[in-house]
């Protein structure tokens, strides 16, 4: 095998190596061992699955063959056979990684006007752009929050210096400027007012369009990269 295109390698890799994300990322044999996984699901990929179906060690009873195999040779002979197999898959698999690895650091995109190697576009996507959208959530909850807040106090300042507006009316002759002079000085040091020295809008206005763009970016031109650059790759048997 050999000219794969990017995407076929790493639909190979993945069918070798299986899932790398949630429950399979990591270390899965204990998980397997102990019931909680199937050994054959393909997701493990074939390197485990291969390693899972193996008898590495095994017994027999007086002259009777192993468990499962025609005759102790039919279990030496399968047994040396799966290890080399699950041997030359690793092998393979370390391979068939590396060309991607260096396939994608030779190549460059331009995401959001800035060219970067396929390898970090990678890593923006899954490190990078990730933090970018916390910030946004978090700058959108304390801004609402805040909005909020101010909203709150001001409706009760609000209503407070109508009460003493109404009150001094009641015991007074009303008078326009008076009552207008009144509020102005209540209001003045019971109002809550935004302190936005960042403004704070702007930039949730503005990382909002600039996340949309690296998203739509990375999405194409990860792919347009990934059915266009070729891996030679020729996996023994």
């Amino acid at each position: 095998m050999a000219d794969l295109k990017l995407n076929q390698a790493l639909t190979h890799r993945s069918r070798l190596l299986g899932r790398t994300s949630g429950d399979y990322k990591g270390e899965v044999a204990t998980t397997v061992l102990q019931g909680k996984m199937v050994s054959n699901d393909d997701s493990l990929g074939s390197v485990r699955k291969k390693m899972f179906a193996s008898t590495p060690v095994h017994f027999a009873i007086g002259k009777k063959s192993p468990r499962g195999f025609e005759s102790k040779q039919d279990y030496e002979t399968r047994t040396k056979a799966d290890s080399s197999s699950i041997s030359q898959l690793m092998k393979n698999s370390e391979e068939l990684y590396e060309k991607i690895l260096q396939a994608n650091a030779d190549k460059k995109v331009t995401i959001n006007g800035k060219e970067m190697s396929v390898a970090f576009a990678i890593v923006y996507r899954d490190i990078f752009l990730p933090r970018k959208k916390d910030q946004l959530t978090i700058l959108k909850f304390q801004y609402q929050k805040i909005l909020t807040e101010v909203d709150v106090i001001n409706q009760r300042a609000q209503a407070e210096v109508d009460q003493i507006i109404q009150t001094s009316a009641q015991s007074e002759k009303p008078n326009a400027e008076e009552s207008k002079k009144a509020y102005e000085f209540h209001m003045s040091n019971r109002e809550a007012k935004i302190i936005d020295p960042l403004g704070i809008k702007d930039i949730i206005s503005k990382l909002q369009t600039e996340i949309e763009i690296i998203e739509n970016d990375l999405q194409t031109q990860l792919y347009n990269n990934n059915i266009s650059t070729d891996i030679d790759w020729s996996p023994d048997s």
